[in-house]
């Protein structure tokens, strides 16, 4: 059977919480639309996440991740994908330095 499409990674994106006390980017912005993004914490912090650097949108508990599988219950051609160019921000949750990092993976499907 020939793929039409192959699921590839992206470079991986990462955080020093020491550095993330307010607002700090989750690494470069994503280069291709994306159809999952998988945040890790393995810092001692709660982290909350943002796509703006102001507004709040989630919560990743210290030790924990989160998984976005965009493209999971796709119908037919309508497939949603987070747009090329999104930037991740992360804080720690209390506005204090933490030790540990957060790391964003994300995979795309280019055209093959």
């Amino acid at each position: 059977m020939a793929f039409k499409q192959a699921l590839q990674y992206d470079t991986i994106r990462s955080l020093d919480t020491s550095t993330a006390s307010s607002y700090a980017s989750l690494g470069s912005e994503l280069t291709y639309p994306t159809c999952i993004v998988k945040i890790i914490n393995v810092s001692n912090k709660d982290l909350i996440i943002s796509v703006d650097g102001t507004n709040d949108v989630d919560y990743v508990p210290a030790g924990s991740f989160v998984l976005y599988d965009i493209t999971t219950n796709a119908v037919d051609n309508n497939i949603l994908f987070i747009p090329a160019n999104r930037q991740y921000y992360a804080k720690t949750s209390d506005g204090a330095a933490g030790t540990g990092k957060v790391y964003l993976i994300s995979l795309y499907t280019p055209t093959v």
